[in-house]
């Protein structure tokens, strides 16, 4: 969560979602019975 609040993706209420499904799709996120993953990609420059 914290690197997502750097990164200003997400905010403490979880609005970001939207923003990380707006920009990435929902293929970002793999949702199972104990756990949330989100893969965001990057390039390094």
């Amino acid at each position: 969560m914290r690197i997502f609040l750097n990164m200003g993706l997400t905010e403490h209420t979880g609005h970001g979602i939207l923003t990380i499904v707006n920009k990435y799709g929902t293929e970002a996120f793999e949702i199972e019975s104990n756990y949330i993953r989100c893969t965001i990609p990057f390039e390094k420059k």
